[in-house]
């Protein structure tokens, strides 16, 4: 079923809708979940707790793309999830993302008086509609998707220390491009 014919099924009230979305995506709204989370209870939980928000939000939301609306919404809970989880300790796989984008971005206290985070989100957007389309995969299941790096190496069928180099090489470019719109700590 096309996105569009889901979304209409979420405008008319027609559970569905759930169901639709589930068959089409559900497998990626699970392994965005478990990429943050991991663990398969808290992964389900989560999903589930998604499709009831989305249920809420549309209408009146009428996503352009309904499979990124909905993976922002996955991400959004799995995060809180974890925040809730994990109070007092900050989850390794976090630590890992974070370390490896740092060099890119700002502290989040100089980003705050430099831009606001619409727009360095609007920015990296821009970044990646320059990048092929292999680079944005690898971007963004890695930095969106929380995916790992063998994880990643496995779906494209490339090495993972090839994996490691081309990501490097992004995050130098998104370094470079940050750089020329002056938002970088320098």
């Amino acid at each position: 079923m096309e996105d569009k014919q889901i979304i209409d099924l979420f405008f008319n009230r027609n559970e569905t809708a759930i169901r639709e979305l589930n068959e089409k995506y559900g497998k990626l709204f699970r392994n965005v979940a478990h990429n943050i989370l991991e663990d398969y209870d808290d992964s389900e939980e989560c999903v589930n707790d998604t499709y009831l928000k989305v249920w809420n939000s549309i209408p009146p939301q009428n996503p352009e793309y309904l499979c990124a609306y909905v993976c922002k919404i996955v991400r959004n809970n799995s995060l809180n999830m974890l925040k809730k989880r994990n109070a007092q300790k900050r989850s390794n796989q976090q630590d890992v993302l974070l370390s490896e984008l740092e060099e890119c971005l700002a502290s989040s206290n100089e980003i705050d008086d430099a831009i606001d985070e619409k727009h360095l989100v609007s920015l990296i957007n821009a970044w990646l509609k320059k990048q092929s389309d292999l680079s944005k995969q690898l971007f963004i299941f890695r930095y969106f998707a929380m995916d790992s790096v063998e994880s990643i190496s496995e779906k494209y069928s490339i090495s993972k220390n090839s994996v490691s180099v081309k990501l490097h090489r992004l995050r130098a470019s998104l370094k470079s491009y940050l750089e020329s719109e002056d938002i970088f700590n320098g």
